[in-house]
């Protein structure tokens, strides 16, 4: 799992990671999630916090270096 996530975004700690993602990317980081999953043991989660610029910027908070924040128009999964 860690291989196919960590070329999506950045690990933030042991299976923690931070992905900035289009809704093209999150289709394409779900299929390759899929082929390596194996179903009787293992677990993702994927939270959805919106955009960066939005409601996340007040629900998670950063101490010390925080992520980059795209200022691209497309929606992003943070």
């Amino acid at each position: 799992m860690h291989d196919v996530v960590v070329d999506h975004g950045e690990r933030l700690q042991y299976s923690v990671y931070v992905c900035d993602l289009t809704r093209q990317e999150l289709v394409a980081l779900r299929a390759a999630l899929r082929r390596e999953l194996h179903l009787d043991e293992d677990h993702v989660a994927i939270f959805d916090l919106g955009p960066p610029q939005g409601r996340a910027s007040r629900r998670v908070e950063h101490l010390g270096r925080a992520p980059k924040i795209s200022d691209e128009d497309e929606p992003a999964i943070w």
